[in-house]
């Protein structure tokens, strides 16, 4: 009552007949309605001890709501208001049928107030009767409502809350807000979090009031600051109230200015590089005067995001966002990135506090290119296993290596079709020329050259006199990648076989020699059935049935049945994850000894899995399982740029992935070591008849009486 006397004057003023001049007694009317709406006897505090009641309302052109507790005195319930709000529709808004702006005002009021009424349970009143069934408990309705009342109701279930039907007369409180909307041009209240309202700058006229937060104790009345500060030391200065003086600056600058305790960049550096920055500055006149030139290249990239811009101390807002100038971008990142904190954290924190066209695509720029990151980069997942492509014949690929026991090196050769091993005691001579010279002899006893030599980077392996007389044999030298044992693993079996069973023969109460204990393996394993085969290596490699190992009490046969072999499939990891690059392409190399990573391109393809690539230290052999690839990264220079972007999705992301690849690479090395006549090795039949020609086998000038004389094995 005593706010419509006060407001008379003002009344008067808004009659069209009357002329709109503003005098001293509408200044003193205005001023004591201010000071009757923030009276602490018309607005109570929150208390979520007592119980809560919402009332809403709904008009042809307006919503309204009020938020209040139920008081009971002397055993009389009355309601004290907590907050009041209002809203004016949309146009297309203003078409709903009244039931629909009805349950509209419920809708907006609640997310309006969510704050606080989530987790709270709260009575809510209407004076839509039909309401009260549609957003009351969920019975069948039968159709009867609209599809968008559905939405609302299913959208306000995660609240707790009854409804109650009370008489339009009742309802003064939100009737009245909702014919009285607040639609004022250029101006909106911006919200921060704890309900403290402040009066900023809006660009645009925006029809429907929307708030992030709920509103304490709001007075729909635009306060210039220095009549606000005047009314809040009045109230702090009065006995009933024990608030400490305090100023609008610091009640309005609180709850924004929170996001900067993490950075040394102050909202000062902000505000003035964004009035100093030509497209900020043209962006914050623009928001201003609340009309944006969607001519501008420059603030093109604004268009979707206009509408929720606004200015509160010289800075742009977005919601609760800082919009961070271009020339403070790189700075924000390089003290956000100072930990060395992944992309991941990076977007999640940024993302919280400020907002700038293209801040995902600048965080992922600033990560990719840190060398920190990149130097100390973890070791990339190995690759699935991929199984060599599988034999189907003797001597089609075998693999060899060198192995060391108690100080003498000892060769092993195994095929790969067969299983069959072959060893040989090398004492400490392992030159190329001792090498092939043994590789020879084993060809010439079995049934010719092979067709794929598979071995590791020794240095009698990589030899050009090794590359060389391989190529002259017609044999395929293949090299696995270095420090990379998994790539030869039939050969590191073998190796691991024979010292197994040299250490076990150590045990024994007679130890035998070395080269005796060589050749009592090769013979127990050449004769036993393999695992993988179910047949003897020894059958395989001869196509013929094998001798048994004890001769002597086994009955001689004029026909052998022979078994059909059983062969098990290899076991291997699934290939759902390989890895491929590219010639040419940028790579980051993992070093297994230093543990480091650095950047590299790959300069040839040798195979499935191996590459040769450039690491800064010249070309080298790199096995697919160290290399990962670069992170994408932009040519755009991070806060540099004035291209065209749009905002950024919330989306992370993920992944990179590439298929993996095989482990088997062609080398190309080769010398001249052996002088072999071209007779002894043009044809693999050559090799079938022992054919043996002396003298013209020459190394250097040398006769071949000189080399050791290879003599092929004699079966009965």
């Amino acid at each position: 009552p005593d706010l419509r006397k006060a407001r008379a004057p003002l009344d008067t003023l808004l009659k069209p007949e009357v002329q709109y001049v503003w005098e001293s007694l509408h200044q003193e009317a205005f001023s004591l309605c201010k000071k009757l709406a923030g009276n602490s006897a018309r607005l109570t505090h929150f208390d979520m001890k007592k119980p809560i009641v919402l009332t809403t309302d709904a008009s042809p052109y307006g919503v309204g709501a009020c938020l209040s507790h139920k008081v009971t005195t002397n055993g009389k319930s009355k309601l004290h208001p907590i907050a009041y709000a209002s809203a004016s529709l949309k146009p297309s808004e203003k078409n709903y049928a009244q039931i629909d702006r009805e349950g509209l005002g419920i809708y907006w009021a609640i997310q309006h107030f969510r704050q606080y009424l989530w987790c709270q349970k709260f009575e809510l009143h209407t004076d839509c009767s039909a309401l009260v069934k549609i957003f009351g408990p969920k019975n069948d309705l039968g159709g009867c409502a609209t599809g968008r009342l559905n939405r609302w109701a299913a959208a306000l279930m995660e609240f707790d809350f009854t409804v109650k039907h009370i008489k339009g007369s009742s309802n003064s409180t939100a009737d009245a807000l909702s014919r009285l909307p607040v639609c004022t041009p250029g101006t909106r209240q911006a919200h921060y979090p704890g309900g403290l309202d402040g009066n900023t700058s809006f660009g645009g006229m925006r029809q429907q009031q929307s708030a992030e937060g709920p509103v304490c104790n709001k007075i729909d009345v635009l306060l210039q600051e220095e009549e606000l500060m005047e009314d809040v030391q009045e109230l702090a200065s009065a006995p009933q109230v024990g608030w400490t003086s305090v100023t609008v600056s610091q009640i309005v600058g609180e709850a924004p200015k929170a996001a900067w305790d993490i950075l040394p960049l102050t909202i000062q550096d902000v505000a003035t590089a964004t009035k100093d920055c030509r497209q900020y500055g043209r962006l914050y006149n623009a928001v201003r005067s609340g009309v944006l030139d969607s001519t501008d290249p420059e603030l093109k990239k604004f268009n979707g995001v206009f509408e929720e811009l606004y200015i509160e101390d010289g800075v742009l807002y977005l919601g609760s966002r800082v919009v961070i100038p271009t020339a403070q971008h790189l700075r924000l990142l390089t003290e956000l990135h100072y930990t060395h904190i992944g992309v991941v954290k990076m977007k999640e924190t940024v993302r919280r506090y400020f907002w700038w066209p293209g801040i995902t695509r600048d965080i992922e720029t600033m990560a990719a290119k840190c060398d920190g990151c990149r130097r100390y980069k973890k070791k990339p997942p190995p690759v699935p296993l991929c199984p060599w492509p599988y034999a189907r014949r003797p001597m089609e690929r075998v693999h060899i290596d060198y192995c060391e026991y108690k100080g003498k090196m000892v060769l092993v050769m195994i095929d790969a079709y067969s299983k069959k091993i072959w060893t040989r005691c090398m004492m400490s001579d392992t030159t190329t020329y001792k090498t092939l010279a043994v590789l020879f002899g084993w060809f010439c006893e079995e049934v010719g050259f092979p067709t794929t030599l598979v071995s590791d980077n020794g240095p009698q392996f990589t030899s050009r006199e090794f590359e060389e007389k391989l190529s002259k044999w017609g044999v395929k030298h293949i090299l696995t990648p270095p420090y990379h044992p998994a790539s030869n693993g039939l050969a590191e079996r073998a190796v691991g076989v024979v010292k197994d069973k040299l250490k076990k023969m150590d045990v024994a109460a007679t130890p035998v020699e070395l080269h005796v204990g060589l050749a009592y393996i090769g013979r127990v394993y050449g004769l036993t059935p393999h695992a993988s085969t179910g047949k003897c290596p020894y059958e395989l490699v001869k196509q013929g049935p094998a001798p048994s190992l004890f001769p002597c009490l086994t009955a001689r046969s004029n026909q052998q049945k022979r078994s059909e072999a059983t062969v098990v499939k290899h076991s291997v990891a699934r290939l759902h994850q390989r890895r491929q690059f590219a010639e040419g392409e940028e790579v980051v190399i993992y070093n297994n000894h230093t543990k480091l990573s650095s950047k590299g391109t790959i300069l040839e393809v040798l195979g499935n899995n191996n590459y040769l690539a450039d690491c800064g230290g010249g070309p080298k052999h790199v096995s697919g399982d160290l290399l990962s690839r670069v992170p994408a990264t932009t040519h755009r220079d991070i806060g540099g740029s004035n291209e065209d972007a749009q905002q950024d999705m919330e989306n992370p992301d993920a992944d990179d992935d590439a298929d993996n690849v095989s482990i088997c690479s062609q080398s190309s090395l080769g010398s001249e070591i052996l002088d072999l006549h071209s007779d002894n090795v043009a044809a693999p039949n050559l090799i079938h008849h022992r054919r043996r020609r002396r003298g013209e086998v020459t190394r250097l000038g040398q006769p071949m009486e000189n080399l050791p004389r290879l003599r092929p094995l004699r079966h009965r």
